[in-house]
């Protein structure tokens, strides 16, 4: 690659969003709350839109709080989240995060959904586009959970939730399911609709006792206990990556 080339790429313009994803602040979807809220200041002045930045002269602040871009170090953390805990950073009804358990220097967020009643696997990290390549669509990341219900499962109901059902989103694609009694059974999604199996076994007149994610592609829980975390390896780290 040239010297001249070399600095164009150095000196590219990011939008706003993706700058705060990049950096470990938060996802581009927060970024742009952020924004709407007048959280965010490009050079002193405050924004109120998604404007484009040179993260090599731009000076980015979030609630007059400069971002670190130099020398910025990703972490990859995953967390056996417990029920009763948000998948989400904060809460202003005061309710406990996984940020509350996840208690490390770098600034991370958690990666997709794992509702509240909700237990298992969720991926936490500083690394916005790992993190919003973990979670887009076009991937098909599979995700696979164990699941208990109030009432006995039918061959039926089984079906129907594995060919696709509707629910308030939408029809939900294809999935993969496993029986493994009377009333558990193992699912394997490859999209992330909001409360998306709680939903489908509603459509199938099922309740929902228990609900545990076990893995994300070919990362599982292993022997870490319900409450802790870890980082990921190198080689889990790569393994994800491979699946982009």
């Amino acid at each position: 690659m040239s010297t001249r080339n070399s600095y164009i790429l150095s000196h590219m313009e990011l939008r706003l969003d993706s700058f705060l994803s990049k950096y470990g602040v938060c996802s581009r979807r927060k970024a742009k709350v952020l924004v709407e809220n007048g959280n965010v200041w490009v050079n002193g002045a405050v924004v109120h839109s998604i404007v484009k930045v040179d993260e090599d002269k731009d000076v980015v602040s979030i609630d007059a709080k400069p971002v670190k871009t130099k020398n910025l170090k990703y972490r990859y953390i995953v967390l056996n989240k417990p029920v009763g805990i948000l998948s989400s950073s904060k809460d202003d009804r005061g309710r406990k995060t996984v940020l509350d358990i996840v208690r490390v220097p770098e600034r991370v967020y958690p990666i997709g959904r794992l509702d509240f009643n909700s237990s298992g696997l969720i991926l936490l990290t500083n690394d916005g586009d790992f993190a919003l390549k973990v979670t887009h669509p076009r991937y098909n990341i599979p995700k696979k959970y164990i699941v208990k219900t109030e009432e006995p499962l039918t061959i039926g109901k089984l079906d129907k939730m594995r060919k696709g059902v509707f629910i308030e989103e939408a029809k939900t694609l294809p999935c993969e399911i496993k029986k493994m009694d009377n009333k558990t059974f193992e699912i394997t999604l490859h999209q992330g609709l909001k409360r998306q199996i709680r939903e489908m076994c509603r459509a199938v007149e099922l309740t929902v006792s228990e609900l545990e994610r076990i893995s994300i592609g070919n990362l599982n829980l292993g022997d870490l206990k319900v409450g802790e975390f870890r980082d990921l390896t190198e080689g889990e780290v790569e393994m994800l990556k491979d699946l982009f």
